[in-house]
Formats: structure tokens, sequence, C-alpha cells
């Protein structure tokens, strides 16, 4: 018997057939989206400090952040009391667990989807969101981002929250 390696490549199930995203009125708010497993290494908190920076930085941009994601009930409600600390709370949607028809409803609703992750050995939301439109801003940890920054699909910056924050 002769044995061979093969590689199976992930596979990302196309979003459904629903019609594009109505065209925002000028000024309508930049909505960010953070959707993947709530955990430390995702760095979820350094996002919250750059969308804090943002806030103090430029008082009158309109955006919101919209956090999808399951997490132990602790860290759930350490991510909420830090984004009150900060003073986003306001600005923040805690949306839970998505799948199927409302997750590509969410990636494709957002105008930025957001993985600042530490390590991610593929970042398959980052291609999800892809495959609804939306470009990513990942941190250089998940291991996509060289090939979305090579194809000029979307930013790859430091989860570092004054670099994030301007990205």
């Amino acid at each position: 018997l002769v044995s061979a390696d093969v590689v199976i490549p992930l596979g990302v199930t196309l979003p459904p057939e629903v019609p594009p995203p109505a065209l925002r009125p000028s000024g309508a708010e930049t909505r960010f989206l953070f959707l993947s497993r709530l955990h430390p290494k995702k760095q979820i908190e350094s996002l919250l400090e750059a969308m804090a920076l943002v806030d103090r930085q430029r008082p009158s941009a309109a955006w919101r952040l919209g956090i999808a994601g399951n997490a132990e009930p602790a860290y759930l409600q350490h991510l909420r009391r830090r984004a009150d600390r900060l003073g986003i709370a306001h600005r923040c949607d805690w949306l839970g667990f998505l799948d199927g028809e409302a997750k590509w409803h969410a990636l494709q609703a957002a105008d930025w989807f957001v993985l600042p992750s530490a390590s991610e050995n593929f970042g398959i939301a980052a291609i999800e969101a892809l495959a609804a439109g939306t470009p990513p801003i990942l941190s250089p940890d998940v291991a996509v981002s060289e090939a979305i920054a090579a194809a000029g699909a979307g930013l790859v910056v430091s989860a570092d929250p004054a670099q994030l924050a301007d990205a």
C-alpha cells in the first residue's frame, strides 16, 4: 500500500441569497463586528480600549460595536464591565452566539469585521466575513492575515489599542 498525505482545505459555506443591505445615508454609524468565541486570547479587551480611544479622539464619530459569541459568564461580565468603565457601553451590542442566517446577516450588515486575536491557526471567521462582503481588520497573529493583506482585502494591524484605533 502506498500512503499519501492529503490536504483538505477548510470550507466556507457561502451566505444565503439575501438582498444586499440598503445603502446607508452619509453620516450613518460605522458598524464594527467581532464574531468569535469570547476568550482572552481573542484580545477583546484591546478592541474595547481601541474603540474607547476612537471615542475620545473623534467624539462626533458615529459608530457601534457588535460583539457576537459565547463566553464563560464571568468573562462576559468582565467584558461588559470593561466597556462600561471605558465609557463605551452605550455603543456596544452584545449579540450572543450567532449561527446560520443570523450570523450571515450580522456579517453583511457590518462595515468592518475585527479580530485582534493573539493566536488563530487559520481565522475562518475572517473568510466568512469576506464571503459576506465585509472587509476584516486582523492582527498579524491570525494565520490568514498575510493572504488577506497580500490580496488587499482587509487591514492587518497590531492588537495594540492605539494601532487598532488608528486602523
